[in-house]
């Protein structure tokens, strides 16, 4: 599928390449954990695609992510092309994490009150992403963050979800990471036209300011 994969994305290139640079490539978003077994196949795919693109559309970001879910601890894997001079252009990554909101029993994605351990664990987290980055002159977002665990009991109440991703926000606005909030139906009703969990979206949309 990588070679089919290659030339999909050239001829996306194509049909974009001139769009206005707001529009982006995003070539995978979240590479899964069997990929990160073998990522030289992932490597494979990110330089073809990237070369194929480039040869229609210099100009628009192309986003690449890690492997294990765009897990930054997996940058590393990314070295051959951040080190590529001719790859290395208007590239940035894509990275995320509580994707599907904390938890209060996951040690990896802890968090109940606020502690040292559970704050510490979104601060290595972006400091590892800032500090590769850096290393490689490259920028990032996060593209994915869920203030609840929505999707996996929806027992975390306004309160504990304001702390937590005000929390995780400001940490992000210190290294200068722009972040999305997965997701908009969590917060709108298309049918019914209504805002949901106002509290926290208004907690979000102040931590910005």
């Amino acid at each position: 599928n990588i070679a089919f994969a290659i030339t999909t994305w050239a001829e996306i290139s194509k049909t974009f390449r001139d769009y206005p640079n707001k529009l982006s490539y995003d070539l995978y978003i979240e590479p899964n954990k069997e990929l990160g077994k073998e990522p030289q196949q992932l490597i494979k795919l990110y330089k073809g695609a990237i070369e194929e693109i480039r040869k229609n559309d210099r100009k628009k970001i192309i986003f690449i992510a890690p492997s294990h879910i765009a897990n930054p601890y997996y940058l590393d894997e990314l070295n051959t092309i951040a080190d590529d001079k001719k790859l290395n252009k208007k590239l940035m990554i894509e990275w995320h994490f509580y994707a599907a909101g904390p938890s209060k029993t996951n040690k990896k994605k802890l968090w109940t009150t606020g502690t040292d351990y559970e704050k510490k664990l979104i601060d290595d987290k972006i400091n590892y992403a800032y500090d590769w980055c850096k290393k490689h002159h490259m920028k990032s977002w996060v593209g994915a963050v869920m203030p609840g665990n929505y999707n996996h009991g929806d027992d975390y109440s306004y309160e504990e979800q304001i702390n937590f991703i005000t929390y995780l926000i400001n940490k992000l606005k210190e290294k200068n990471i722009p972040i999305a909030i997965n997701a908009d139906h969590q917060f709108y009703d298309y049918k019914n036209d209504t805002i949901k969990r106002e509290e926290v979206l208004k907690a979000i949309i102040n931590s910005w300011k």
